[in-house]
């Protein structure tokens, strides 16, 4: 699994996940079999983009959100990629606890 998680800044397995999908300027990308993490730029687009040609560009099949709209969601859907959420909010909680994400059920009305 590759999953990618919005941050809004670099620190690592420290940084904190943004309280919404597409409002961040980073994501972190980490690969589970290789366990790997790569903090990378969303970069062009900016914020408030759907970023999800980024995310792919790094073999994203799953993402980490805490929050997301539903034009978000079908962009990730149709493209293969699933959506997990939880409550961890540092990406190294989320690493640690992979196999306790929940699939999300829906996003948060916009």
């Amino acid at each position: 699994m590759i999953i990618a998680m919005p941050v809004m800044e670099d620190n690592g397995r420290d940084s904190v996940i943004s309280e919404h999908f597409g409002h961040n300027p980073l994501f972190a990308i980490y690969d589970s079999e290789n366990m790997e993490l790569e903090i990378v730029s969303v970069g062009e687009h900016g914020m408030g983009c759907t970023p999800v040609g980024e995310i792919m560009k790094h073999g994203a099949d799953t993402v980490y959100t805490l929050g997301i709209g539903g034009r978000a969601i079908d962009s990730l859907k149709e493209n293969g990629i699933v959506i997990k959420t939880g409550g961890f909010r540092k990406v190294g909680d989320v690493i640690d606890n992979i196999g306790k994400l929940e699939e999300l059920r829906e996003g948060c009305g916009h």
